[in-house]
């Protein structure tokens, strides 16, 4: 009885010793969620010179951390910004004092591995834009 104890516990550590190669696909990293925007709303007018940009937070399918880049420009091509901050890890930021007039503003959201989901770009007025 033994030498059969013996035997099938030989055979067992054998046959899991011969496993069949195993293929690990590594599926590429994915973007994080685009971010869409709560406040200021695209085409919002008569703002005040200070107030608080939010947006919904973005996921990401993996759960990687997202964090938050925001320009805010003068021109609709975000070139020359009138203010920017990076790495937000909340979806919002206090605005500095704007002067009166017309803003573009578009959010960026990114994960660890670098990867960006852009937002569209809105625009607002602070003030009564004259």
């Amino acid at each position: 009885m033994k030498k059969i104890l013996i035997i099938m516990l030989l055979v067992y550590a054998a046959a899991a010793c011969t496993k069949k190669d195993e293929v690990i696909v590594q599926l590429p990293n994915q973007y994080p969620m685009t971010p869409s925007y709560l406040f200021p709303a695209n085409n919002a007018s008569n703002l005040p010179v200070q107030f608080e940009f939010t947006w919904a937070a973005c996921t990401d399918p993996q759960g990687d951390p997202v964090s938050y880049d925001v320009v805010v420009a003068s021109t609709h091509d975000l070139y020359s910004p009138t203010a920017y901050t990076y790495n937000l890890t909340e979806p919002k930021w206090s605005s500095w004092n704007f002067n009166y007039g017309t803003y573009y503003w578009q959010v960026t959201a990114r994960d660890n591995h670098n990867n960006i989901s852009q937002g569209p770009v809105w625009v607002f007025t602070v003030g009564s834009g004259k």
